[in-house]
């Protein structure tokens, strides 16, 4: 081992897409995406404009468990 190098395989990656849903809309049915470009849809009855958890956090949205997406 010369110079302390070893041989072996170079392993690359895909660049990592980021991705990020604050679901804070109060209206609508589009889930903006704020890092990408691939907003999410809301389907079955979801209730925006709700509380946030701290006033700092704006407003949220509620599923209900059963079929909202």
């Amino acid at each position: 081992m010369p110079g302390g190098v070893l041989k072996g395989r170079v392993w690359q990656f895909p660049p990592l897409v980021a991705h990020r849903w604050p679901l804070d809309e109060t209206s609508g049915t589009t889930a903006a995406d704020v890092l990408g470009d691939t907003a999410g849809l809301y389907q079955n009855g979801v209730l925006l404009g709700l509380p946030g958890a701290t006033p700092a956090t704006g407003t949220s949205v509620d599923l209900d468990g059963v079929n909202d997406r």
